[in-house]
């Protein structure tokens, strides 16, 4: 579908095209990955179109106020969520702005993954246990940038959290989605 075709139907701005980047690899110290690719190739129509997207975002008027969060969703899996995001944050902490990742996909949690912050406090963290904000924000060591917030994936503290809480009470029920 072409830009004017969806601005005609849905009756909004698209306020760009991010190209189709084919064999991403999901390891961090990869080249071919988002994060490296913005690094190496700044002018690539890939890394373009992700400066116009987010210079889009910045001038729409509702973004006029601060503090401001960016929800990256999708109906698919695999439509490129996670590379959104990291190539947004990474563009804009190049450009000297002070940036958080927030990973609350917590079934597949890939932007933990990625920054390799499976095992640190983070987002279910600051939810279920008495935790400060501050110390579940951590820097990506390698790039220095951004901030993240990482999901956990469900098992890295919940076997012991499960073993508290049933030795408390006298049935536990738990819930887990499927993949």
């Amino acid at each position: 579908m072409a830009k004017k075709q969806i601005e005609e139907e849905l009756s909004v701005p698209v306020l760009a095209s991010i190209p189709r980047m084919a064999g991403w690899s999901r390891d961090a110290q990869s080249q071919a990955q988002p994060v490296a690719y913005l690094e190496r190739r700044p002018l690539s129509r890939f890394s373009e179109a992700v400066r116009r997207l987010r210079l889009g975002i910045d001038a729409t008027p509702e973004q006029a106020r601060l503090p401001r969060l960016m929800l990256v969703t999708s109906a698919m899996p695999g439509e490129g969520k996670t590379t959104l995001v990291l190539s947004l944050a990474c563009s804009a902490a190049a450009d000297g702005e002070r940036v958080l990742v927030v990973d609350a996909d917590l079934r597949l949690s890939a932007t933990t993954a990625f920054f390799g912050m499976v095992d640190k406090v983070g987002l279910v963290d600051i939810l279920t246990l008495p935790v400060k904000a501050a110390n579940a924000i951590h820097r990506d060591e390698r790039s220095g940038y951004p901030y993240s917030l990482p999901a956990q994936r469900p098992g890295t503290r919940l076997p012991s959290f499960l073993r508290r809480a049933c030795a408390r009470f006298s049935k536990s029920f738990a819930e887990s989605s499927t993949r």
